[in-house]
This record gives C-alpha cells, structure tokens and sequence, in this order.
C-alpha cells in the first residue's frame, strides 16, 4: 500500500488493530517518553500508542508507530521485512536502466489547510524524555523531525533526521551532526555568507521518513528514493517563503532559515548509548511560517538504549542495505546488525568463502566506504545456516586466533574478526543424508 502520509498510516494501523489510544492526559515531560520506552521493550514492540491529550499542547500525538518488525513492513508494503532485499535489488536495476521519477508537485495539499498566523512551535507536542535533555539553553525536542534543506550551489536537496530543540514560539536549535548532508549544507551558505532556508516536517510518508534515516552511496535524493521504496512519487508542494520543496501531506511544515555564525548550545541529549550527548554549538532556526493539517497527529518517538521504536527503522535499513553491499562483494550472503549495537553499525557479515576472497581485504573495503564505514565491529563467519548473534559468538570462540584473526582499523577503535572456517580446524561436522531423512520422517516421531 502507497501510504501518502503519517495520517493515512495511523487510520490503517488502527483499522488492525496496531495502535492503542491514549485517553488520559500524558504530560511530554519525562512521562510520554517513559511510557513510549516502556511499550517499545515489550516483545515484538507490541502497539503503537495514540496520545489523545498531551500537556501543554494543542494536538495529539503518536509514538512506537515503526516500533515493531511488522508496523516496519506494512509502512513500507512489504508482508515482510525480509522482502525488502527483493525491492532494493529490483530499485538497483532500475536505476542502473534510468533515472529515479522526480517528486509530484500537488496544489491545495493537505499540510497547508491550516496557515498559522502567529507560529508557535510552544503548541506542539515538545518533549524532554531524560531530565538533563536541553539542559544548556532550557528547550525541549521534536524527535522524530525531517529536516529538509538544499546545497547552495546545485540546489540538491536532502531530508534528514535531526533533533530539533525548540527554545521558543519561532526558535529551534537544529542537531545535524558532523558530516552529514545538513551540515554540509550549510557550511555551504556559510561560506558565501547567506542565509539557509530549512523546513522542518512533522509526518509524511512512511517510506520517506525511513529514507532520511539512512544513506547509501549512489542513491538519488531522499525524495526520490522514498517514490521507489512506495512504488509512486512523493507529493511535494513548494514552501511559502523559500523555494525548498516539502511533502504535500505532512502534517506539520515549519519553515525557516539559519544566519551564519549564529547558534546556541544545544544539549545534552540522552541516546542509545545509555549516556547523554555532550552540549555542542547547534545552528539557530528562525522560523518565518508555519502551516498544518486541520488535526494533525505528531510523531514522537522515545530515544534511549535498545530496543526502542528506532531499531526497526534500522533493521529495515540493513535489509535494504544488503543488494547494496552484494553488487560490491559478490562474496556477502547475508547481514545481521543486532539491535543492540544497531547506531554503531556493528555488523555480522555472513560470506561464501569460495567467493569472498581475503575476509581481512573485505573488512578493509566495508570501512573504506559505505554504510559500514564506521562500524566498530564486523565480524564475518560462514553464512551456513545464517547470520545470529549467538552461532557468531561460537564460531569466534572456537575458530580464532586472536593474533591472526583480528583486524583493526582507525588507530585501533574499530574491529573485524574474522570468523571464517580455516583449514587447520580439521574437517566441519556433517550428515546431510541423515538430516533429510529425519526431516522427511519428523512427524512419525511425533515431536
């Protein structure tokens, strides 16, 4: 199903019973994110969660939405996530045939049926889900925000997932990180000494929020990609005070700009790593128009240590990820990125040994470039019967020689074990006659 936005989504989440109302008043301070963390730890992330009434805000809210394997796949059309290898490899071919569709210009879109004339970003649901969070400058966070922007010079755009710390009615401190395409872009404007445009998006569609979480070398733009992930072009409508392109059925648009030179301390922030984020100097947002949904619903999701509603935005990711990386190592079976340690793109790579070549030159080119460039552990084992966390503990325990088989990279704070069989381990257990026979006659024991 071509979800076209965060609305449509909910309706139908509900409709199968994926999503569960909230009806007493949540405060966003501190309580909604410890109910959100609470729901997202339980088995297979159980539901989505709907708050009718949020403290302080003029709208309701929703969290846990991609919160488990099967919210995952219905987000993006698939039955199951382990059919999107099949959907990126078919993306690959194409693209290797033609360009990817541009987004759909739209008039009278949903996210404009309610221009605000006084914005107030204070009317949204803003929340603190750890007690030091914005601690330096006093703000509370949009969490789940897409923040788009565009290259000052070939006008390319990017949609990405950064936090957003609201300071006040028309003031937000924008989170990009060290890097990433955001940041790039402004130190574009910054070296000519212009302001930056900036639309940040509350909603869209699923596909497109998953798009901006990740990146894959040679892939077209976020907008694009996210068309090809649900079969049809994104909707687009242009903003009301710069020329960036926003998606049509969002529920919330806030537009903006940022000056050079101007920001704020921004932080701390508590992550997936148990700790906060240090305070660091953040670009300043000012926000110049604001436009939504006549009811709009806001996405908000809690950050903390797995599991939480954000490791399924990344396991859908490594299914996707994983054409990606086979066209470039023919040898890659398969890959698993356990939940725990799923932000620092640890890895267990699954290889056929016939084809994968020198495991320690494929660990080397995994952090050259791509989607594991800085992962701090990869381990590759023989993908017979697959990748787990378990079978490649045992396998390292028992095949590695510590002095051989260990790799490291990046003055020592990334690891690769190679896991791999050797021919010095003697001959692999086997009776495959015996396994089919015993397959064939299982019901006869009656197990």
């Amino acid at each position: 199903m071509a979800w076209k936005g965060w609305s449509e989504f909910l309706g139908a989440l509900e409709e199968q019973g994926e999503l569960h109302r909230i009806a007493a008043e949540v405060n966003p301070e501190l309580e909604l994110a410890e109910i959100a963390g609470r729901v997202s730890a339980l088995p297979y992330g159980n539901r989505g969660l709907f708050f009718e009434k949020v403290t302080g805000s003029r709208f309701p809210a929703a969290a846990n939405i991609f919160g488990s394997p099967r919210r995952m796949a219905l987000a993006l059309g698939v039955e199951s996530l382990d059919d999107l290898p099949a959907l990126m490899a078919h993306i690959l071919e194409r693209l290797e045939r033609t360009a990817a569709p541009p987004p759909l210009c739209v008039t009278d879109p949903p996210c404009r049926e309610v221009i605000e004339e006084f914005p107030d970003l204070g009317s949204l649901p803003l929340l603190r889900g750890w007690p030091d969070d914005g601690a330096a400058a006093g703000g509370r966070y949009l969490t789940l925000p897409l923040v788009i922007t565009a290259d000052a010079g070939t006008g390319e755009p990017n949609c990405g997932l950064y936090r957003v710390e609201a300071l006040g009615p028309d003031r937000a401190l924008l989170g990009w990180y060290p890097g990433s395409d955001g940041e790039r872009h402004f130190r574009g404007y910054e070296a000519s000494g212009r302001r930056m445009p900036v639309a940040i998006v509350l909603g869209g569609a699923p596909p497109l929020i998953l798009a901006a979480s990740f990146s894959l070398p040679g892939l077209p733009d976020e907008f694009r990609l996210a068309g090809l992930l649900r079969r049809e072009p994104i909707e687009v409508i242009r903003c009301l005070t710069s020329e960036l392109l926003v998606p049509a059925c969002a529920e919330v648009i806030i537009e903006g700009y940022v000056l050079p030179g101007e920001t704020g301390l921004e932080g701390p922030f508590g992550n997936h790593t148990g700790c906060y984020a240090p305070i660091r100097q953040a670009p300043l947002f000012r926000v110049t128009a604001m436009t939504r949904r006549k009811q709009p619903v806001i996405p908000v999701t809690a950050v903390g240590p797995p599991p939480q509603e954000d490791c399924w935005l990344a396991k859908a990711a490594e299914r996707l990820m994983l054409p990606w990386l086979q066209r470039r190592h023919p040898g890659i079976v398969d890959i698993l990125m356990p939940l725990e340690s799923i932000f620092h793109r640890a890895a267990l790579v699954g290889v056929n040994s016939a084809l994968c070549g020198s495991v320690r030159e494929l660990i080397r080119k995994l952090w050259e470039a791509g989607p594991l460039r800085r992962a701090r552990v990869i381990v590759v084992l023989d993908a017979d019967p697959g990748c787990d966390p378990a079978r490649a503990w045992w396998q390292a325990v028992n095949r590695c020689d510590w002095q051989r088989d260990l790799i490291f990279g990046a003055d020592g704070t990334l690891l690769g074990v190679d896991a791999t069989r050797k021919g010095d381990q003697g001959r692999a257990l086997e009776r495959r006659e015996t396994v089919d026979l015993v397959t064939a006659r299982w019901r006869e024991y009656g197990l």
